[in-house]
């Protein structure tokens, strides 16, 4: 996981790795995930000098057991809460943020939007059913294309400036996109956004004054043959800061 950061004082674009495969199946037995080296594989096409990042380092994740933890029903997750601590305290969250322990929620329910998911969700637990799905702004993909992606992505900011979230932050999940053009992610499913609609939805949103950070999560680069699966992603992800750093530059 690369986490995007850029502080609201000066619109100064950093990365910061986040390699962990905490939380995740394992691909087979025996084999740990290779989510763990994205940082690594974007690195080597030049992705922060490419969108005139700094480079902020990274901070190591815990080692990574397979094994489901009985009490949670999640791999991993003592691990995962001090992980989000220590990050939480990399990129200067406030004590609201990084206090895992005594604030709960972290973030209401009504100030998240999921947007792009594939509409058939059915088998999702809690999710499939309208009745017991969390109170968030939820925009599947067949009605990001109803809308037009620019403004599904429109919705979710006129949501937010409704109500008394200051700033935000983007997960990209790698899935999102289309199998056909981003194979490498543990749990492959049919259909999904092109690059030209899930384009149009961050540019729309990583333009927002609000919007302080991105995170890259699930594109597992041992599921790359060749590279050429994270290669173009990298450049995808390069034409989307064209635009930020562009706007920066203007300030």
């Amino acid at each position: 996981m690369t986490v995007f950061t850029a502080r609201p004082t000066s619109r100064r674009i950093v990365v910061l790795d986040a390699p962990s495969n905490l939380g995740l199946m394992p691909p087979s037995p025996g084999r740990e995930p290779g989510v763990r080296v994205l940082p690594d594989a974007v690195r080597n096409y030049d992705l922060i000098s490419r969108i005139g990042a700094s480079d902020a380092g990274r901070v190591v994740s815990p080692p990574y057991d397979p094994v489901i933890d009985s009490r949670s029903g999640v791999r991993n997750s003592d691990s995962i809460a001090s992980y989000a601590y220590l990050l939480a305290r990399r990129v200067n969250g406030p004590a609201v943020l990084s206090n895992l322990e005594k604030m709960r929620p972290l973030i209401r329910e009504a100030d998240v939007a999921v947007l792009g998911y594939r509409d058939d969700i059915a088998g999702y637990g809690p999710l499939s059913n309208d009745k017991t799905r969390p109170n968030m702004l939820w925009l599947p993909l067949s009605e990001v294309r109803t809308k037009g992606a620019r403004r599904a992505a429109s919705t979710v900011l006129s949501q937010f400036s409704l109500s008394p979230v200051e700033d935000f932050w983007i997960h990209l999940d790698a899935d999102v996109l289309d199998d056909k053009v981003m194979p490498a992610v543990d749990s492959r499913q049919s259909g999904g956004m092109t690059y030209s609609e899930l384009g149009d939805v961050l540019s729309e949103l990583i333009q927002a004054s609000s919007a302080i950070g991105m995170e890259i999560t699930i594109l597992d680069p041992d599921l790359d043959q060749n590279g050429s699966v994270i290669e173009r992603f990298v450049t995808f992800i390069v034409s989307v800061f064209d635009v930020k750093v562009s706007k920066i530059k203007r300030r």
